[in-house]
């Protein structure tokens, strides 16, 4: 009794102490071993929770309870397969014991056991169709398989038993998120901020979803379409990074992704000095973070500032969106060294307007006496073979065997060429042009396409990007044309390829 008393104190480690003594002197009884285990548990020391559990199941090996308890501390240690098996002890001795299932369900989610953890869900449910854990548990489970419908629906039936929980918001919103229902995401979001406004991960999300509702509308993800204007967007913009500033409030030490989130925004708000700070800052949190590496090449790059830019670029490799990856070639990758009398691979990457503005930097390799090979899509072929000396491959599935040739001294992406070519704005190429279109196809299309204009001004025009991941920003309607298309002077030419 004297501990029971320190513990209502605060004095938790007096209390552990004493009832151990009452222990000491009649070690069987059931009541003090589960004041020790209530007290422990609140003090953290789940090793001698486990430990009390046991003796008491000794004692008492009927009580489910006891074997619900002892897989709640399991749980709490990581150690999810006994924890389990203690949970099936406890529905073993009381089939009806929802909370056992509830708690199994957890544990199952984490030994990835997700459809053995959805039928101890619904066998909760069915036992007590109001258990709020369990259907937490549930919208867990079908969020992580990807069935976002059902995982909305046990959600939304948590939120009707317990409506001010700021987590299950949160969750939702994620789910809308995933499912592209922006709208409903930013109001799961908002609800959860409602509740509990001191959650920097809710703002962090908030502040993803106004982006992603930015680029939505068509304005642009990234800093090739810096150009590019909304008018929704000084709203959408200006409350998304509102709400990352909010997240980095609350936690200074966030994780380095909010950071790097809060970068990408600042970029789109063209404030580019305040956007390097924060890419910079989650560098300081995490010096492996790859997308800040990459995001903040670009905008030094944006900047002018070559030499730093592309280092930092060379970390797209790390992105998980990255639309490329690199190939295992045989080949020392180049590094900038004497290329005279040696011979290298350059392979492409990214989209074929990537491939054929790097191309410029061709003229630049070809001043050292060196043999080129270019691997490269096969309609890219002609061009390139018009416009320089250089041997060109048709990028296949299956590597050629001429890629693999261990005479080839070096081997290089066509994009890594630019940290060692491109180091400041003097070493950019500075010719008319260094594309050879083809002399007899020009001249016929061009003879076509004045006969068809009849004296108007001839102008070709192409709208739409198919790119999955960035050609929703790249892309307008036509309807948006109309006016310029009226033009009686002009004549179109649509240049567009694709079905549209």
């Amino acid at each position: 009794l004297l501990g029971l008393v320190s513990h209502q104190s605060g004095q938790s480690e007096t209390a552990i102490t004493l009832i151990k003594q009452a222990l000491n002197i009649s070690p069987n009884q059931l009541n003090y071993l589960h004041n020790l285990a209530n007290i422990l548990k609140e003090s953290g020391q789940f090793e001698e929770v486990v430990q009390v559990y046991r003796q008491v199941i000794q004692l008492q090996p009927g009580s489910a309870e006891t074997y619900n308890n002892l897989g709640v501390s399991l749980h709490k240690l990581n150690q999810f397969q006994s924890a389990a098996q203690a949970y099936y002890d406890a529905i073993e001795l009381n089939s009806e014991y929802d909370q056992a299932y509830s708690n199994l369900a957890a544990t199952l989610i984490k030994l990835k056991q997700l459809d053995k953890a959805i039928d101890a869900c619904l066998k909760a449910i069915e036992i007590s169709a109001d258990n709020f854990t369990v259907y937490c548990n549930l919208g867990n489970i079908y969020k992580e398989q990807g069935k976002f419908e059902e995982a909305i629906k046990s959600y939304q039936q948590a939120l009707s038993i317990q409506p001010n929980i700021a987590e299950v918001h949160s969750n939702l919103g994620d789910v809308f998120k995933e499912s592209n229902r922006l709208d409903e995401a930013i109001q799961a979001y908002q609800r959860a901020i409602d509740i509990h406004p001191n959650i920097a991960q809710v703002y962090s999300n908030m502040g993803s979803i106004l982006y992603e509702k930015l680029v939505e509308l068509g304005s642009g993800s990234d800093f090739h379409t810096l150009g590019v204007a909304s008018l929704m967007e000084p709203s959408y913009l200006r409350e998304s990074i509102q709400h990352y500033q909010q997240a980095i409030k609350i936690d200074p030490d966030c994780s380095a992704e909010i950071y790097n989130n809060l970068g990408v925004v600042l970029g789109r708000e063209r404030e580019l000095d305040q956007s390097a700070q924060a890419y910079q800052t989650a560098l300081r949190i995490n010096p492996e973070h790859a997308e800040a590496h990459y995001n903040l090449g670009t905008l030094l790059l944006l900047q002018g500032n070559f030499g730093n830019g592309w280092a930092h670029y060379e970390w797209r490799w790390k992105c998980s969106k990255f639309p490329s990856r690199k190939p295992n070639f045989l080949q020392p990758t180049w590094n900038g060294s004497n290329l005279n009398g040696k011979s290298i691979l350059v392979w492409t990457e990214q989209g074929v307007g990537d491939q054929t503005m790097f191309a410029s930097m061709f003229h630049s390799l070809l001043q050292m006496d060196v043999r080129i090979i270019v691997e490269c899509p096969k309609r890219l072929i002609s061009l390139f073979n018009r416009s320089f000396p250089i041997s060109c491959i048709p990028k296949n599935n299956s590597a050629s065997q001429r890629l693999l040739d261990p005479a080839i001294d070096y081997q290089s992406s066509i994009g890594s060429l630019a940290q060692w070519l491109l180091p400041d704005e003097e070493s950019f190429p500075k010719g008319p042009s260094y594309l050879k279109a083809c002399a007899d196809k020009t001249g016929e299309l061009r003879d076509e396409y004045q006969r068809l204009a009849m004296g108007k001004l001839l102008i070709g025009i192409s709208w739409k990007s198919v790119n999955k991941d960035i050609g929703k920003p790249k892309s307008t309607s036509l309807i948006e044309w109309k006016d310029l298309l009226s033009q009686k002077d002009c004549f179109f030419i649509n240049l567009q390829y694709g079905d549209v």
